[in-house]
């Protein structure tokens, strides 16, 4: 399980790296505000040093239906903050506190919460053929930049989406408003930059955020 976390972490520093270039340039090109961002908590500390527990309660959080009263009510306040086109963006520590790129992220859109990105460390959200027994086989599968072999698996009327990159292990799972693969891609795929086909490294992703 190390050695799979550790290639993880490898190629999601690779993968943040041309996400943040991919913004600062999208941002630059497009002339949209800056990204507005707000520590709330500076002390907040991972909530668990152990990678095999269950450590976050986000999974209780109803996109479509929560607001961020209700998101705080559940998982308690955010470290920071950040908003951009009129998207919120909560963030909360993991247990890997050392990347920010492991954090989890509650967006909300108008108010209302839409997606939830949650990082997972070991087998208690279950494994992929547990929601493939429960929904099918997913919907479409999407790609993220620099990282092919950390593919999204989406449940389109589920509202979920698995990181797996052995269809075995889960090791992210995004829950959101069930809809059509076109608003999926439109409304949460772009905003990190996932794409239904493989990526070639030597180009740079620019589409909408």
């Amino acid at each position: 399980m190390l050695a799979f976390l550790k290639k993880h972490y490898f190629l999601m520093l690779i993968a943040i790296f041309v996400a943040l270039g991919v913004v600062a340039v999208f941002l630059v090109l497009t002339g949209k505000d800056e990204v507005e961002q707000k520590i709330i908590d500076p002390d907040q500390g991972p909530p668990t040093a152990d990678l095999e527990a269950d450590y976050s309660n986000l999974d209780e959080i109803i996109p479509g239906e929560h607001m961020r009263e209700d998101v705080e009510k559940i998982a308690g306040l955010p470290y920071s903050i950040a908003t951009l086109d009129n998207i919120l963006y909560m963030y909360y520590k993991t247990p890997v506190d050392a990347f920010t790129e492991f954090d989890n992220i509650v967006g909300l859109r108008n108010g209302v919460v839409f997606f939830v990105l949650e990082n997972v460390f070991s087998d208690y959200r279950g494994g992929y053929s547990d929601y493939t027994a429960k929904y099918g086989e997913p919907s479409v599968v999407f790609y993220q930049p620099a990282n092919d072999d950390w593919p999204i698996h989406v449940f389109l009327d589920a509202g979920i989406a698995l990181e797996s990159s052995n269809l075995i292990d889960v090791t992210k799972v995004l829950y959101f408003v069930p809809q059509s693969e076109t608003a999926f891609t439109y409304r949460v795929a772009n905003l990190f930059g996932w794409e239904t086909e493989i990526h070639n490294h030597e180009e740079t992703y620019t589409g909408d955020l």
